[in-house]
């Protein structure tokens, strides 16, 4: 009893002292493998050794290691304090690895060097603009692209669902809204199950969302309603029956008669023939034109033909009377002098043809003469022989 009270005693002495042994042994050790390292590198060492060195180096270290590196630069492996690179991006990275840390301008990466999805940029240049909010179709406020990229100068968006167009500025088929509108967003068509079953979507108007083309006898903004002349659930049963009154409308919903039956259409002057809407316009025309005709006859036929009307006639035609008197003088004296220019052009043509005349007798004088100084000529040098 009293031997195992010792030995609880001493037990924790002894252990402290093995582990202290040991301490010292291994920090030896360290010592001798931090300087055997170096020799490692020419190959003098096994692959057991290289690890205790690893480990001896990693031990010993600590105080070499517990002078931190100043803000952007981070301790590598071998000890020195490198920079980092981080593409003036963040100011922090981790020792050993050099990954950058708290990246800035909307970067992200190991080394912040791109733009996280739903931005665009280049951020090796490091400029503050970079890397911001795609415009799809506009940055932040109406944003709806997944992501986006340059394409030949132009920036082309990765479109998030139910959006579409080079910048999502418009909804996708079977969705409506408006995208370039802060706060408005793309909503799927709702045309009650009502519009063409051979669309893959339903169709409605792409900003306001009215559906197009209500199919099975329905009508309204959603289809939702039985067109007139049907009653019945259009949005539920998606059934519309057709009234049985006659012509005559009935409640939408029970089918209930509600008035009486339409009058009949007017008979025209055409039984056997359809006149359509141009028809019928052109005879409204004809009737509003004959009606004017025969207020204007009346009008005329209202006009006073007293006193003061037959003096103003008179007046009238006497001034008419005047100005054809003067009308004729005028085409007299214009004839007289029309005259009088072919007499005188009859004069000119008598001058030119005396005067042809005596050019041509000109001309057979000066043809005599020389003929006859030819002849003398030749008399003289025949005498002269």
């Amino acid at each position: 009893m009293a031997l195992i009270l010792a030995w609880t005693l001493l037990f924790p002495i002894f252990s402290f002292l093995g582990c202290f042994s040991l301490c010292s042994a291994s920090a030896e050790d360290n010592a001798f493998h931090f300087d055997t390292e170096e020799s490692s590198a020419h190959g003098s060492q096994d692959n057991s050794l290289l690890r205790g060195q690893q480990q001896a180096v990693d031990f010993a270290s600590w105080s070499h290691f517990a002078e931190k590196c100043q803000e952007g630069f981070y301790r590598t492996i071998s000890g020195n304090c490198s920079p980092c690179h981080c593409n003036n991006n963040a100011y922090k990275c981790l020792d050993g690895s050099g990954i950058c840390v708290d990246c800035q301008r909307n970067t992200t990466g190991d080394y912040c060097e791109r733009c996280p999805e739903g931005y665009l940029g280049d951020v090796t240049r490091g400029a503050p603009s970079f890397c911001q909010p795609c415009p799809c179709p506009l940055p932040l406020v109406a944003n709806f692209g997944v992501s986006c990229y340059r394409k030949n100068g132009v920036v082309r968006c990765k479109c998030k669902e139910h959006y579409a167009g080079s910048n999502c500025e418009r909804c996708a088929p079977g969705y409506y809204g408006n995208p370039l509108v802060i706060g408005s967003t793309c909503k799927k068509c709702d045309c009650s199950g009502n519009s063409d079953p051979n669309l893959i979507v339903e169709d409605c108007d792409e900003v306001t969302g009215q559906c197009r083309n209500c199919m099975r006898s329905t009508t309204g903004f959603n289809c939702e309603l039985c067109a007139p002349g049907y009653y019945g659930d259009a949005r539920i049963a998606r059934k519309c029956t057709a009234c049985n009154c006659g012509g005559a409308p009935c409640d939408r919903q029970t089918g209930q008669c509600l008035g009486e039956p339409p009058m009949p259409a007017p008979v025209t002057d055409c039984p056997d023939i359809s006149c359509d809407k141009c028809i019928w316009d052109l005879t409204d025309d004809i009737s509003l034109a004959i009606q004017s005709i025969e207020e204007s006859k009346e009008i005329l036929l209202s006009i006073s033909t007293g006193v003061a009307a037959h003096k103003d006639l008179h007046d009238l035609n006497a001034t008419t009377f005047i100005l054809k008197a003067k009308f004729s003088e005028k085409d007299n004296q214009s004839a007289l002098q029309t005259t009088q220019v072919d007499d005188s052009a009859n004069e000119m043509t008598k001058l030119l043809r005396k005067i042809d005349a005596l050019d041509e007798k000109k001309n057979q004088g000066s043809s005599k003469g020389q003929q006859l100084q030819k002849e003398t000529r030749e008399t003289i040098k025949r005498a002269t022989i």
